[in-house]
């Protein structure tokens, strides 16, 4: 009955202590007793003064979690340029319509360039000659 004691008053601290946590520390915490238990789940209730080398896990567990990081790091670094891709051809393709908008309604220089060879007051000496006037 003694434990039943101990852990009633340490879940009676654990408790108060919450109180003034925020949203983002209850969060953190939620996050550590769900893995507790999973743990509890596969392994049975932890004990602190077990026989099991908590060290050597720790250190294979770091590993884990630096193997498990550097995973996650390279997911959302392909992510990411997956993304920037997909932005890159969708703006190639819009430039490419662009060019080909550009190209189907560009309008020939030509009339300019005959407008620029033809003397406007020969037109007015033709002119000037048909009603009489004198003309060039």
């Amino acid at each position: 009955m003694g434990e039943d004691l101990r852990r009633a008053a340490l879940a009676r601290i654990i408790a108060s202590r919450l109180q003034p946590a925020s949203h983002d520390e209850l969060r953190v915490l939620d996050v550590v007793l769900a893995r507790l238990e999973k743990r509890r789940d596969r392994s049975g209730p932890l004990e602190v003064n077990s026989p099991r080398d908590f060290r050597a896990e720790l250190g294979e567990g770091l590993l884990d979690a630096t193997i498990y990081c550097a995973i996650e790091t390279l997911r959302l670094r392909d992510a990411e340029y997956a993304q920037l891709r997909d932005e890159a051809a969708e703006e190639l393709a819009e430039l490419e319509r662009w060019q080909r908008e550009d190209q189907r309604t560009r309008v020939s220089n030509e009339p300019a360039r005959i407008a620029m060879e033809h003397d406007p007051y020969d037109d007015l000496a033709i002119a000037v000659a048909e009603f009489g006037g004198e003309g060039g």
